[in-house]
């Protein structure tokens, strides 16, 4: 395994977690009109289980209403029912060939709430971004104990992957900080 690889798998792993941490905290409902809160919302149709995305196409009306427009008309209700059963918090009504989803205002105390998620998502990334640098920098070590790379060449390595850590630990604060921003804004 040479340098490269090595700074390069560190990097795809921990790209991963925060796409995820992306993800996550993109299921938070802000007060805004997000076609993303509904992703997670499934729909059991001709016995397999669907998401609204591929049964449906979901317009954003304004920036406190989503319209649902089903590629079937006779899905309608099962959306509306599923959107209702997912208790996100939003009214959801069936109208003739749609469903239209508002966006309450959301309380102060529940703003408070959602930036301390997103404060405790972001730890949890950070967490596991470092217990990751600690993998690496502990395989770079057994890689020097079997006298596949010199002390320099794994200190220099260590030095790569702490500054990749510090960017994408980087990336998770300012990622977060825009996501506390969305949701306080009134």
């Amino acid at each position: 395994m040479n340098t490269i690889d090595i700074c390069k798998d560190y990097e795809l792993q921990a790209g991963k977690y925060i796409e995820a941490f992306i993800r996550n905290i993109n299921n938070y409902r802000t007060g805004r009109a997000s076609p993303d809160l509904l992703n997670g919302i499934k729909i059991k149709y001709n016995n397999k289980i669907a998401s609204i995305r591929q049964l449906a196409s979901i317009t954003l009306e304004s920036t406190k209403s989503v319209i649902i427009t089903a590629f079937d008309n006779s899905l309608l209700p099962i959306i509306n029912k599923s959107i209702i059963a997912a208790n996100l918090g939003l009214s959801s009504y069936l109208e003739t060939n749609l469903v239209r989803i508002l966006f309450p205002d959301l309380s102060e105390t529940y703003r408070n709430k959602l930036v301390k998620l997103v404060q405790n998502e972001a730890e949890k990334v950070r967490v596991i971004i470092r217990n990751t640098r600690r993998m690496f920098n502990n395989k770079l070590k057994d890689l020097f104990k079997k006298k596949l790379f010199s002390k320099d060449n794994m200190e220099a390595l260590q030095i790569k992957i702490q500054s990749i850590t510090d960017c994408f630990i980087k990336k998770v604060n300012s990622i977060a900080i825009c996501k506390e921003a969305e949701v306080l804004n009134r």
